[in-house]
């Protein structure tokens, strides 16, 4: 079946206690359509468990967790190395180990430029960022206040995975910076 045209349509029942995804498939093969309904309602109490992050050199970037978040290695082998983050797990997975499992995809290299970001919630941007520079992080950008009511500043693991810290502005301070006069 040759599937080219897909379309999502989502409801609720009555109750609103459930939550569905109508999935309609037009097979232009012979232009019939094929309907599946996917009940969400198991989704509603999921968290992301693990976040597998590909690297080239294991060694580096364990070092680099390591020392920057100050994190003991969760569990560790040839291929990976596992952080873990309050209730999340950081896997860093060698390159090379990763084809496997994205299987036809493959695996971008760091060139192709970050496509995803990790926010950490501080309680001081500033003396945040004051300590990674104390561990060698060279940052990216910040401490910055943005428009949204955060002050922000991002940095760079060994494999250019893409990390931000925060902390959410007072509206103290956003009356003593001129771009949030306007009360965000």
């Amino acid at each position: 079946m040759a599937i080219n045209k897909r379309a999502t349509t989502y409801k609720t029942s009555p109750d609103r206690r459930r939550f569905s995804v109508i999935i309609v498939l037009l097979d232009f093969g012979t232009n019939n359509f094929v309907v599946s309904e996917c009940d969400l309602a198991l989704w509603n109490k999921l968290n992301v468990d693990v976040i597998t992050l590909f690297v080239e050199d294991l060694q580096q970037a364990k070092s680099f967790y390591q020392e920057v978040f100050d994190l003991p290695v969760f569990f560790e082998d040839p291929n990976s190395a596992v952080f873990q983050f309050g209730n999340m797990l950081i896997n860093l997975l060698v390159e090379t180990a990763a084809h496997e499992l994205i299987e036809p995809q493959v695996v971008a290299k760091r060139e192709s430029g970050a496509r995803f970001q990790f926010t950490i919630g501080v309680e001081n941007v500033d003396a945040a960022c004051e300590e990674l520079r104390k561990r060698g992080v060279d940052l990216l950008n910040g401490p910055m206040d943005r428009p949204w009511g955060i002050r922000t500043a991002s940095f760079a693991d060994p494999g250019g995975h893409i990390w931000e810290i925060a902390h959410k502005l007072s509206k103290t301070d956003k009356q003593n910076d001129n771009d949030y006069s306007s009360g965000l």
